[in-house]
């Protein structure tokens, strides 16, 4: 199993470096149970409520036969968490083993430092954050192609529309998966965008980390 928390499509990321014993994975729905007259109570089937995660573990010290695990010394993992729980982003957690890839926000932060152990145990809580699909009202200018005046009859054939492509601009922090949320309704459609931009994001990539996106880029979506 693999932990990973990244930060601003993956420009500060770092993998659990002791796994923890256990994690406590959650996710509610929002019935409703009411009482109906004879029958009773009945639950009315809701939509899918957050999914929100915890665990406790420990970043090992310099002195801990666990540090060669790490990548960074302990106070350097607690600073990055607690610079990102006080970002206005959420973060990414991957969770290999159970198909876990979303958006999160810290809930909750806490570390214990003890004396004489120079390892620091924390416990951290996350919950699901959700990209708001907010409509937005767009003017399209459509492209009209002028046709020739048929010399027989003097009309005119009907003009042939073309609908102008949908293009996005890239702002810093955003990433596909955030993109594909918004724009097309489910982040899983991500490869559809990179498809889209394929040689334009490979030659800037030089197919490493082909799915980096950049500030500024003006990505086609498809319809």
């Amino acid at each position: 199993m693999k932990i990973e928390l990244s930060f601003n499509n993956h420009e500060e990321s770092f993998v659990i470096p002791i796994n923890p014993a256990t994690i406590e994975i959650t996710q509610a729905h929002t019935n409703t149970k009411v009482n109906v007259l004879n029958i009773g109570e009945i639950n009315l089937k809701g939509k899918r409520g957050l999914t929100n995660i915890s665990f406790s573990s420990f970043f090992p010290s310099e002195n801990s036969p666990h540090r060669k695990r790490a990548d960074r010394n302990a106070e350097e993992y607690v600073s990055l968490i607690k610079k990102w729980k006080d970002s206005d982003r959420p973060i990414r957690v991957i969770i290999t083993t159970n198909d876990i890839n979303l958006p999160m926000l810290i809930d909750n932060f806490s570390e214990t430092i003890t004396e004489g152990v120079q390892d620091i145990k924390y416990t951290i809580a996350l919950s699901e954050y959700r990209f708001l699909k907010v409509p937005k009202v767009k003017k399209t200018t459509a492209k009209v192609e002028k046709k020739e005046v048929k010399k027989d009859t003097g009309l005119k054939e009907r003009p042939t529309i073309k609908p102008e492509k949908k293009v996005y601009t890239v702002k810093a922090g955003d990433y596909l998966w955030a993109i594909a949320e918004k724009e097309l309704g489910d982040g899983k459609r991500y490869p559809e965008i990179y498809n889209a931009n394929k040689e334009m994001m490979d030659k800037k990539n030089k197919h490493t980390k082909k799915y980096m996106i950049y500030a500024g880029q003006r990505l086609v979506i498809p319809n």
